[in-house]
């Protein structure tokens, strides 16, 4: 309902605040996170976005060795992306992904490797 959803979030930005000025101990933010868990299993609000947890995966995993010739098609697509050359750069990507790796394309930014 509306009035739940303005409830939760004046308590999460009350709680925010007090969390951010120094005015919460750690006991406070035990029986928030309580609450909030207690609030979750009423209203079902936190969910696990999809995707989320093979990313979280990844971080703890750290750094993964991208072989040699998958960071030279990198730069291969890279270069035949600023060539227009959109078909060798769909051929590349598929190459890539089905060797367990995936392309991610940051805009403005440079491209990156990232396991599957």
């Amino acid at each position: 309902t509306p009035r739940a959803c303005a409830a939760l979030f004046t308590f999460v930005k009350t709680t925010e605040k007090l969390l951010n000025t120094d005015k919460m101990d750690k006991k406070g933010a035990e029986q928030a996170l309580a609450t909030l868990a207690t609030i979750d299993s009423v209203l079902g609000v936190y969910y696990e976005v999809p995707g989320m947890e093979e990313e979280a995966k990844a971080e703890e995993e750290g750094p993964v060795e991208i072989p040699e010739d998958l960071a030279a098609l990198l730069e291969e697509r890279i270069k035949a992306k600023s060539d227009k050359d959109w078909g060798r750069a769909d051929e590349i990507r598929a190459e890539v992904e089905a060797r367990g790796f995936v392309i991610k394309d940051v805009k403005g930014g440079p491209s990156e490797l990232v396991r599957k």
